[in-house]
């Protein structure tokens, strides 16, 4: 070990070792101690310099669910009569922004515009039910998601050996992040999981994403099995008959 070398002529100087500069900041005190979380590319969109704060800000309150709606006011303890005032729907963040028939024509203006193909609204739907589960202990219903699974579970069960090997397709993506990683802290999805895994491997058959403009036929046809509540193997006459004014390819 070689000796340090030591100025006795010059005085101590305090170098702070969490900044690459040696010189003490708050902001470099707190990186040292803070527990990063995982960065959040839509958080960053959010308060991006090229927008206004005040957008920035009501963003932020928009996904934290703040915006003083009437359903947010009744849940503080006012009551009075919740009405949308486009519609006669109850005024929610969810519909005033997503469901509503006037703002889904906003969006669909302004994608046509800058040619955009819309994700499901229901990605924000179950974004912002994430976003109360984690910051304000709202525990998140599976029941939309259970009842996706089942329907993608009734689409592979098909005895038919013929039909090997398949495609499917479906335009919920968290079903398919669900189906991939092939695990659940939910047990009832997880045993559908595993059920359609199981598929899966019997049949071939190989499950992608597709937004559901593309493939409105497929989305129609999996909505009216759905309503049927039925095991067995539906066919063309049998859509056909039970939905005259939709025609197949």
């Amino acid at each position: 070990m070689e000796p340090i070398p030591i100025a006795a002529s010059q005085g101590d100087k305090i170098v702070w070792m969490g900044s690459s500069t040696g010189v003490f900041s708050t902001k470099s005190a707190w990186e040292a101690i803070r527990q990063a979380s995982p960065r959040w590319q839509l958080l960053a969109d959010v308060w991006h310099r090229s927008l206004r704060p005040t957008i920035s800000v009501f963003l932020w309150w928009l996904f934290q669910d703040r915006i003083p709606v009437d359903a947010r006011m009744r849940q503080k303890g006012f009551s009075f009569p919740s009405k949308c005032q486009c519609c006669e729907v109850d005024e929610t963040v969810s519909h005033l922004f997503i469901e509503s028939a006037a703002v889904q024509s906003v969006w669909q203006h302004f994608a046509a515009i800058f040619g955009l193909c819309l994700c499901d609204m229901g990605s924000l739907t179950h974004m912002m039910q994430r976003n109360a589960g984690k910051y304000r202990g709202i525990p998140f219903s599976t029941d939309g998601i259970i009842l996706e699974v089942q329907r993608h579970l009734r689409t592979i069960a098909c005895p038919d050996p013929r039909s090997c090997p398949l495609v499917v397709e479906a335009d919920a993506t968290t079903v398919i992040s669900l189906l991939q990683s092939r695990a659940s802290e939910k047990w009832e999805v997880q045993h559908l999981i595993m059920c359609i895994v199981r598929l899966q491997q019997l049949l071939v058959a190989d499950l992608q994403h597709v937004f559901r403009e593309v493939n409105s036929a497929a989305d129609h046809l999996a909505k009216e099995a759905a309503s049927l509540q039925l095991t067995r193997v539906l066919h063309h006459d049998d859509i056909m008959g039970f939905s005259p004014r939709h025609s197949l390819p």
